[in-house]
């Protein structure tokens, strides 16, 4: 909006929308006033300030966009590009009729597009730059805005060079079945366990079903995607990191029978894992389950 009204020399404009929203910002602190905490001085937002100051942008950047480029066209970003700068070079080559009209709306046409492209992509780059993981809920905020700027923009370019109503429709609707059906052909549906399913049929097939599992964790809300594999054993006790002690005694009164399937979630080093080994000689593993979102899951039988 600022930009535009600059282009246009309404500065009465400009001064009263940066004042609307420095009092929306200020409304926002007194409505909310912990934000500042959670900004400056929680763990999430010191580390996001830290990215800010330190972290490689380039190396952070590839991987947003990679994450971008899989939720909104199924991976085939460089396709979608390519159909651009076809259209592109057919529309510059192209001879115009109605180059008044053209004209007419350029402009009108310019400041669509910048109001849905600009703020996305300023968006994505402070994104990219300072969240402190890689997943893609830190930028869903804008899919939508990214796919109906760029299919708008494809969506100009059939018209300006087809004409037609209805080969417009038919060649947009092609291209948004062909972005739906590489979406869906690839996505792994990570909330689902889809990609989990080979450790949870490992788990199952080797002897994880009768297992007694014991969980240590350092949040609970890492916990949650772990569940499924988790109820898989035959009965679960959960401990805090901090907890290691009353976890040992329990350990080593062999309450847990043969089997012994072991949970580390959150912050836990490899140290505990070989001081558990250490300790309980008596176990020996028999599947490294692998790491997979906030945990690693280990299964133990009974020397």
């Amino acid at each position: 909006v600022v930009i535009i009204c600059a282009v246009e020399k309404r500065f009465k404009e400009i001064t009263a929308y940066v004042i609307s929203m420095c009092l929306a910002g200020v409304g926002s602190v007194l409505i909310f006033p912990a934000m500042l905490v959670h900004i400056f001085n929680d763990e999430r937002g010191t580390e996001s300030m830290e990215n800010l100051a330190h972290a490689d942008f380039f190396e952070r950047f590839k991987t947003y966009f990679g994450l971008l480029d899989h939720e909104l066209f199924g991976g085939k970003f460089g396709l979608v590009a390519f159909v651009l700068f076809f259209l592109a070079i057919v529309f510059v080559a192209q001879k115009r009729e109605n180059e008044e009209v053209i004209s007419k709306n350029k402009k009108l046409i310019v400041y669509r597009y910048i109001c849905i492209l600009i703020p996305s992509t300023c968006y994505f780059l402070l994104v990219a730059k300072s969240a402190p993981f890689f997943t893609e809920r830190y930028i869903s905020p804008i899919f939508a805005l990214s796919l109906a700027g760029i299919m708008g923009i494809i969506y100009l370019a059939i018209k300006s060079i087809v004409g037609k109503p209805d080969t417009i429709r038919i060649v947009f609707a092609v291209l948004i079945a062909v972005t739906v059906f590489w979406g869906l052909k690839d996505y792994q549906w990570p909330y689902l366990y889809r990609e989990r399913e080979e450790a949870l049929s490992a788990a199952e097939n080797k002897g994880g079903l009768m297992s007694n599992a014991i969980v240590v964790y350092t949040s609970k809300w890492m916990i949650n995607p772990h569940y499924l594999e988790i109820s898989e054993c035959g009965s679960s006790t959960f401990y805090k990191l901090s907890d290691y002690d009353s976890f040992a005694k329990r350990v080593d009164e062999s309450l847990f029978g043969e089997k012994l399937a072991l949970f580390l979630i959150g912050y836990v080093d490899d140290d505990f894992m070989s001081k558990f080994v250490e300790d309980h000689p008596e176990y020996s593993l028999v599947l490294d389950n692998g790491q997979w979102g906030y945990g690693h899951s280990y299964y133990f039988l009974k020397n």
